[in-house]
């Protein structure tokens, strides 16, 4: 089952597209985003200090959107493969939860 752990933003530029996607504190999707060559910029990151996750928010090149979310799809499994087994259920409950934020409010992250 694919798992949705990221969100759009609505936010954008002529060069750039903006995402928020889950992630650990230790990003655990950097080294997947280095193994695709793309060079993200941090842009925010939401972290409650409870929860082991966090949404990362990034500026992507659209030019590398396409790799952008082809590696964002291998992070439900590295997150399984280094013990973080909920990952896919939290993204579940998360991830629309913002995305009906950003409708309700008319949000731009």
């Amino acid at each position: 089952m694919e798992v949705n752990n990221y969100i759009k933003c609505r936010k954008s530029s002529a060069i750039y597209s903006y995402y928020m996607y889950v992630d650990t504190w230790e990003r655990k999707g950097d080294r997947i985003f280095d193994d695709y060559n793309l060079k993200l910029k941090l842009t925010d990151d939401i972290d409650d200090g409870i929860d082991i996750y966090q949404l990362v928010d990034v500026r992507v090149r659209k030019k590398d959107e396409e790799k952008f979310l082809e590696a964002l799809s291998k992070l439900p499994n590295r997150m399984l493969l280094t013990g973080f087994p909920d990952y896919n259920d939290y993204c579940s409950g998360i991830v629309p939860f913002f995305e009906e934020l950003e409708l309700k409010e008319g949000n731009t992250w």
